[in-house]
């Protein structure tokens, strides 16, 4: 942990001088000097909770009470209900209303930072009459760009969202370039109740089994390095 210092000198004063009950005023010759010092240390590393609100459709979610200077304080999970199957192709609408990540930058250093998030396969949970799991072939999850959202960083240049179709490689979704993303900040997908124009899934004709619920895992890193692309 590194400590600097910090000093400012004042100089040049008043003197209020009184004569018989009039007032003047008159400038000392010698210029009277003062120091103000401060410390400048490392910020908190104690977690930071979710600051932007509860997403209903995602009650439990109380954020990932990491710690550190760089970190994600939340991710969402996303949910898309009861999906009717087609034979035609098929774009569902996540049904969160709230959904967003949280990332704060508590560091002070202004070296920016990449958010990347890659997905699982959607595979089905095994039944009471039958243990097997199936692919959801051909599945794609898609992340519109969000709205940037600041939580007292208003004096701080923002960082970026990203739109992103996930798969099994590495994408990114959030990131700020250098002398950007300081302080606390969300990538906010908010929208109307049961219908989320900005999280869609894309199910292909016929691949999708009736009476099974498909889910995958969406893999989020947080890389201490900035934005090298707009």
């Amino acid at each position: 942990m590194k400590s600097t210092c910090l000093k400012v000198a004042l100089a040049g004063a008043f003197l209020l001088i009184v004569y018989d009950g009039k007032t003047s005023l008159a400038v000392t010759t010698d210029a009277l000097k003062a120091d103000v010092d401060a410390v400048v240390i490392e910020g908190k590393e104690n977690p930071v909770p979710p600051l932007f609100g509860q997403d209903p459709e995602d009650p439990t979610n109380n954020g990932t009470n990491s710690s550190g200077l760089l970190k994600i304080d939340r991710v969402p999970n996303f949910s898309f209900g009861k999906v009717v199957r087609s034979g035609l192709y098929q774009e569902e609408k996540a049904i969160n209303s709230n959904p967003y990540i949280q990332i704060s930058d508590l560091r002070g250093s202004l070296g920016g930072w990449t958010l990347y998030a890659k997905i699982s396969n959607f595979v089905s949970e095994p039944t009471t009459d039958n243990q097997k799991k199936y692919l959801l072939s051909g599945a794609s999850l898609s992340l519109n760009k969000g709205d940037i959202q600041e939580y007292n960083s208003e004096y701080a240049a923002p960082p970026k969202s990203h739109s992103v179709s996930l798969n099994k490689y590495q994408q990114k979704v959030m990131s700020a370039d250098k002398n950007t993303g300081q302080g606390v900040w969300a990538t906010r997908w908010k929208s109307e109740k049961m219908v989320n124009d900005y999280i869609t899934l894309d199910v292909l004709p016929g691949a999708a089994k009736a009476g099974r619920d498909y889910t995958a895992t969406i893999f989020w890193q947080l890389a201490d390095v900035p934005n090298t692309e707009n």
